[in-house]
């Protein structure tokens, strides 16, 4: 029961639809599912060790609410990772990673042309993820997996979807298509540390926006609060 939870909660914050730092209510989430506390906790502390749930005692639980600095720490580590999958893929298999790729990437145009972000972002995740799976590494999978759902969720919630913003990734992952295909593991690396390096960019300066957003909330709302009470201090 909590294994269906888990997946459940997972694909929903994934998928954006609940918002980093949100409250997840453990007796809310009981109802919803029709089951007692005991397989939300469970799937709640399950999800916590995947680092997309933060519980905070005598507080409460929460979706994930990186900070700058940490966001960049991911992604530093994550190009680490991919370039060294990307090296054990183009030295066992490079015909077949080309190809996985570029089936993926006909996916992805798919969701663009029906204008589904979810399924953009998703299949995102598996062209990133192919590396790991035709390399062959183990440590290097597991290491990924531990980090994989951060970076789906950091990619529903901060990633742009204006269409120059997609089709400048695009054109990142075609040519990370053809270096590929041509065996040039510098190259590959290359555009990697370029297309995860914007990446990083681009969520750093929407957890900006939103911060600003929130202190802008926080002062309207103290005005409807005071009201009627504000005086002039002239």
């Amino acid at each position: 029961m909590a294994y269906g939870i888990v997946a459940s909660l997972r694909a929903s914050i994934t998928d954006g639809a609940f918002e980093l730092g949100e409250p997840l209510s453990e007796d809310a989430l009981a109802e919803v599912f029709s089951v007692s506390r005991t397989p939300v906790r469970e799937a709640l502390k399950a999800l916590q060790n995947e680092g997309i749930v933060e519980i905070v005692p005598k507080s409460g639980t929460f979706v994930f609410d990186p900070s700058p600095e940490q966001v960049l720490e991911l992604c530093g580590f994550r190009f680490r990772l991919e370039s060294w999958a990307m090296e054990d893929a183009l030295r066992t298999a490079a015909p077949h990673t080309g190809a996985a790729l570029v089936d993926v990437m006909a996916e992805m145009e798919s969701a663009i042309s029906r204008e589904d972000r979810a399924a953009y972002n998703r299949l995102d995740a598996r062209f990133h993820a192919v590396a790991f799976e035709v390399g062959g590494n183990r440590y290097l999978a597991e290491a990924y997996g531990a980090i994989s759902t951060q970076v789906s969720a950091l990619r529903a919630h901060l990633s742009t979807w204006k269409s120059d913003a997609v089709a400048v990734s695009m054109r990142e992952h075609a040519q990370i298509v053809d270096l590929v295909r041509a065996a040039d593991a510098p190259g590959v690396a290359r555009v990697l540390t370029q297309h995860i390096d914007q990446a990083g960019q681009t969520y750093v300066r929407a957890l900006a926006d939103r911060e600003k957003q929130r202190n802008l909330s926080k002062r309207t709302r103290l005005r409807e609060k005071l009201g009627g009470y504000l005086t002039s201090t002239a």
